[in-house]
């Protein structure tokens, strides 16, 4: 039987505990350096703050990525991981104490003082866990780790041990090595045996102890179906490389597929924690922008109404996600006759190619329009859209259909996710980019790199670029 191998949080069980205990270590520290040789739980204010930490720390580590990876990071990104997830936790609980109002009863030496231990004594704990946890996996050979048989050709084995050994707190160890392609029992390679050619390889495994087959050919040297079965009627548990039929370099998983095992590949793959937690603050950052559109209207319907008569309000329909099409809201910026008069400007478009159209001082949009495009303040009404779900905070630019109609296949690879109402595009340089190439390109980064922190990070630029009016045209 095997026992499949722990991800996500249960992952690192362990080192969250550590941390969860050392900040109350720190916590603890802090305020006797300040107070004398008290406990902080005695006093019901800091008490609170107690409370808070904890649970303030399993959040960031249910919420945040702060332990991905964890095991393979060296000194510098692990201090950098340690100073970053302190100072959020510390950032929260002096909110905290700023909304309750009750800022002026802790003492900034104590909260100080906290940050600088926690960060200090969390690094050290994990460097001497890490190695703790190396030395217990290089001693587990010799106890419980698993016997693992590789079976492969002569020419790849050296790589395939290589690249295992680069994996530090693995807990199974090669025991043997089966090839393909030759009969040199005896010979080592990377210190590993070569214990068995096919034709001996049950008699083997049937006489030694051998808890798992790791199987890697290429597509024409792939083992029969057979093999593996005989395998695994002997409770043995065989892992095939799927690496040799020459999927595009993506991410790849494997699962079952309406009852058929298939290899998934993508060009990036979101969690379902992840994809919750962007349309719940989808959700609510498009209520708030809903009552700033109600209150913007008040005040810019008159303006657009005299400087253009007609409707406040600009739709058009537009194409989103893998190809569907939707609604898009905005305030008119422009007059009545604008697309009659594209035709007119087709000339003057800064975009050659005509994937996009831009015009430098374009004669449709009325004064006004100009000030509100500078600011991005006919946007607003796109919260509706984000709020329908046609549309996200964070996304890439919905082209238009006659856009969009010109997309050769390599472009549509921009429509992988929703649209957003702002974008890495916007943030590097808004309407100054001017060759659709580039705008994929940074579309394509985004995707690619997707997190909740590009999220935040692409948000808090676009304040930036957005009070500077850069890049608008």
């Amino acid at each position: 039987m095997y026992r499949r191998q722990r991800y996500g949080l249960y992952k690192h069980w362990d080192i969250i505990l550590i941390d969860i205990i050392l900040f109350q270590i720190s916590f603890i520290m802090a305020y006797m350096i300040r107070h004398g040789l008290r406990l902080p739980y005695k006093n019901s204010d800091y008490n609170t703050i107690a409370v808070m930490l904890v649970l303030t720390d399993l959040c960031l580590a249910i919420i945040g990525k702060g332990y991905s990876k964890i095991l393979k990071r060296g000194y510098y990104k692990e201090l950098r991981a340690c100073i970053k997830r302190t100072s959020i936790i510390i950032a929260i609980i002096v909110l905290y104490m700023f909304i309750v109002k009750r800022s002026y009863i802790y003492s900034r030496e104590v909260i100080l003082t906290m940050w600088y231990l926690d960060i200090c004594l969390g690094f050290l704990a994990r460097i001497v866990w890490k190695l703790c946890l190396r030395y217990r996996r290089r001693k587990a050979k010799l106890r419980a780790a698993r016997s693992v048989l590789l079976m492969t050709s002569k020419a790849a084995a050296e790589n395939i041990i290589e690249n295992f050994n680069k994996r530090q707190y693995r807990d199974f160890y090669i025991s043997g090595i089966v090839t393909s392609d030759s009969n040199d029992i005896g010979e080592y390679i990377r210190g590993v045996p070569i214990v068995s050619d096919f034709c001996g390889m049950y008699e083997y495994v049937k006489t030694n102890v051998i808890d798992e087959i790791f199987i890697s050919f290429d597509n024409k040297g792939m083992p029969a179906e057979w093999v593996v079965e005989k395998f695994l009627e002997a409770g043995i548990t065989v892992h095939t490389n799927i690496s040799g039929f020459q999927i595009p370099a993506c991410q790849n998983i494997v699962e079952t597929f309406s009852g058929y095992t298939v290899i998934t590949s993508s060009i990036n793959m979101a969690t379902m924690k992840d994809m919750i937690i962007k349309r719940i603050f989808d959700l609510a950052v498009s209520i708030v922008g809903i009552a700033v559109m109600i209150a913007a209207t008040v005040i810019v319907a008159p303006v657009i109404f005299i400087q253009s008569p007609g409707a406040i309000f600009f739709s058009q329909i537009r194409v989103g996600r893998n190809g569907r099409k939707f609604k898009i809201y905005k305030f008119r910026t422009m007059y009545l006759d604008a697309e009659e008069r594209k035709r007119e400007l087709t000339d003057q478009n800064r975009i050659k190619d005509g994937m996009m159209f831009k015009v430098e001082n374009d004669p449709r949009i009325f004064p006004f329009g100009h000030i509100m495009r500078k600011f991005s303040i006919d946007e607003i009404p796109q919260f509706i859209n984000v709020l329908k779900g046609d549309m996200s905070l964070v996304g890439t630019r919905p082209p238009t259909v006659d856009e969009y109609e010109k997309y050769d296949l390599v472009h549509k690879s921009r429509l992988a996710i929703k649209p957003g109402i702002t974008g890495m595009w916007q943030v590097k340089g808004r309407s100054s980019i001017l060759d659709f190439e580039d705008v994929v390109k940074l579309d394509n980064e985004y995707i690619r790199n997707w997190s909740i922190g590009l999220d935040l990070h692409i948000i808090f630029e676009t304040f930036k670029v957005v009070i500077f009016g850069k890049g608008a045209m």
